[in-house]
């Protein structure tokens, strides 16, 4: 794999994930590469989204009943092990690509969601409250540059 092979809409599954949010915390996680910074940018940062099967928290009685989510049915979505969801209201992570690049041996392309779940990622990144304009503009011609055009 390649930094390059990366497309808006894979699926990654990255074995030994550092979370960033939870120092020394390191868990396999699974993301949806969402696009890039431009090759202008320096550092040029790579946007992604963690998915959580822990969807006991987002049922009718859950305590994120309310949270920005899309669900992911592993019968609707065959690259997922098990039903999982984005919670829009977590952060997003930029990672570097120097980081990833380092990293390649522990990561795995599971595959490329349909136009359709992107379109609708997308629509909810943009109510998400960690996403800044510039990111949302990277990914958006990200998006555009794969052929997902007409983004409001």
């Amino acid at each position: 794999m390649n930094v390059s092979d990366l497309k808006p809409g894979t699926v990654i599954f990255w074995n030994d994930f550092n979370i960033p949010n939870y120092p020394g915390k390191i868990k396999d996680t699974w993301f949806i590469y969402l696009g890039k910074d431009s090759v202008f940018d320096c550092p040029i940062y790579i946007y992604c989204h963690r998915f959580t099967s822990q969807i006991q928290h987002f049922t009718d009685t859950g305590d994120r009943k309310n949270d920005l989510t899309i669900s992911f049915s592993k019968k609707q979505y065959e690259i997922f092990d098990d039903h999982c969801i984005i919670n829009f209201r977590e952060k997003n992570y930029s990672i570097p690509t120097y980081y990833i690049e380092n990293n390649l041996n522990n990561i795995q392309l599971k595959g490329i969601l349909p136009e359709d779940a992107i379109r609708r990622i997308w629509n909810l990144l943009q109510k998400a409250p960690h996403y800044s304009p510039k990111i949302l503009d990277s990914i958006k011609k990200s998006l555009n540059n794969i052929g997902i055009t007409g983004l409001k």
